[in-house]
């Protein structure tokens, strides 16, 4: 038996109206939720600005995502959040991977940085070590050579310039070169010309 057309209507009306009524209880579809999505807003970094689609200004999500990191790590310069709230945004973004390299990063650098400064300072001391030994060598020679009296023009005056070219000459040698009347160096730190003084004469 055909339908009349107001039989027709109705059923495309029923069915209009469970369609709506299903898209209703289903919520925004994706494309609403998209458009949502894109829409201008405050940026999310609280810089103030608003941004032209999305959460954040352009490049803005960095500068959200370093101060989220620094609360987490109770750094100087993070958002006003605890850490709890800190770490719950981070993990509901993504960023999670960022925040573990910061903890690995805050660990290793000290733990570095500490054994750089021992190694220097290792060196430093084998330096001056070394210093001292070669001084005192080449007074020693001066020493042998005679030319370590205090009557001038004859004194060999022992400095850091001028040690490694005296150990590196014989002891005939030094009895032929000219004297130097310059001031004494001091090597040891705040011990002052007196220690040079006691090592060449």
């Amino acid at each position: 038996m055909a339908r009349t057309q107001a039989q027709t209507d109705s059923v495309r009306k029923a069915a209009a109206a469970s369609a709506k009524a299903r898209a209703a209880k289903a919520g925004p579809t994706s494309k609403a939720k998209r458009e949502k999505a894109n829409a201008p807003q405050m940026c999310q970094c609280e810089c103030g600005d608003s941004t032209k689609g999305g959460e954040f200004c352009i490049g803005h999500d960095a500068r959200r995502k370093s101060g989220l990191i620094k609360a987490a790590l109770l750094r100087e310069g993070g958002y006003p959040l605890s850490v709890k709230d800190a770490e719950a945004e981070l993990g509901r973004r993504g960023w999670t991977k960022f925040l573990e390299k910061s903890r690995n990063v805050a660990v290793r650098v000290p733990s570095e940085h500490k054994e750089k400064q021992v190694i220097e300072k290792a060196a430093q001391a084998e330096d001056k070590i070394a210093l001292i030994k070669g001084m005192k060598d080449a007074a020693d020679k001066v020493r042998l050579a005679g030319r370590n009296g205090t009557q001038p023009g004859n004194r060999i005056t022992v400095t850091r310039d001028n040690y490694e070219a005296i150990l590196a000459a014989t002891v005939k040698e030094l009895k032929t070169w000219p004297a130097n009347e310059v001031v004494i160096e001091h090597v040891v730190d705040g011990k002052g010309e007196g220690q040079v003084e006691e090592m060449v004469g």
